[in-house]
């Protein structure tokens, strides 16, 4: 994930249904002498990124992502589950008193990219509901430190 990568998006509109296609940029690059990942982009008018630190005591990815020009941000921890990063941050199901997680799934990753999946899971994961789905190809590599 670490170089520039550009990326198709899907974005669920949830007042109709529909899924809405994009382009963005995703660019990585180790920084804090190669002990944390940094990455982001733009998509449509948002700009968005990513700190990832491996938390070494606990054997966890812990991701806090940040995104302008409406603020938010929020943290997912989580690990290689078989071929697949999966991320998780307890939350309700949108509108609901429903409890679940936000759940963030890198797959197919490689040296020529990856894919990305967000989506609402409940508690013992019978429902899934996917907000955002990413596929990015790799256009350069890059080993910069910062």
């Amino acid at each position: 994930m670490v170089g520039r990568n550009d990326c198709a998006e899907q974005k669920l509109n949830n007042a109709t249904g529909d899924w809405v296609d994009s382009s963005r940029a995703w660019d990585g690059l180790y920084f804090m002498n190669g002990f944390a990942i940094r990455d982001g982009g733009k998509s449509g008018a948002a700009t968005n990124g990513n700190i990832r630190v491996y938390d070494a005591a606990t054997q966890e990815w812990v991701v806090t992502f940040f995104s302008t020009p409406i603020y938010s941000s929020s943290t997912w921890r989580g690990k290689m589950e078989g071929e697949e990063l999966v991320l998780r941050q307890p939350q309700k199901a949108p509108g609901t008193d429903f409890d679940g997680f936000s759940t963030l799934t890198f797959s197919n990753l490689s040296a020529q990219g990856f894919d990305w999946t967000g989506a609402w899971v409940s508690e013992d994961g019978s429902l899934v509901f996917p907000f955002w789905r990413v596929q990015c190809q790799k256009v350069a590599t890059s080993q910069r430190f910062e």
